[in-house]
């Protein structure tokens, strides 16, 4: 793990521990949805609601660049169940890369 990456958890943990208020740090958790797509019909979740579609691999490179230099750990779901995904594999693949 890159030694500004641990700097910069160690400094989110003090100013936790100090109950400041303004976040300077990156969160500890990602959380991308992959798709909003569900083989389920849960009457409690809102997936339904909106348009169902999958992340195109350009959008996740992005966010994975936008998020290079943070010590976030990367979740690939969110409300959708992401083995749906046709490039998920991939998508896995580029996520190892940073």
């Amino acid at each position: 793990v890159n030694v500004w990456k641990k700097l910069g958890r160690i400094k989110a943990t003090e100013d936790y521990w100090k109950r400041k208020t303004i976040a300077n740090n990156y969160p500890s958790v990602t959380a991308i949805e992959l798709t909003n797509k569900c083989n389920f019909r849960c009457t409690f979740c809102p997936s339904f609601i909106r348009k169902s579609g999958y992340m195109d691999i350009d959008l996740l490179r992005s966010i994975l660049e936008k998020t290079r230099f943070s010590d976030s750990l990367v979740q690939l779901h969110f409300h959708g169940e992401s083995l749906l995904h046709p490039k998920l594999g991939e998508m896995i693949s580029l996520c190892k890369e940073f």
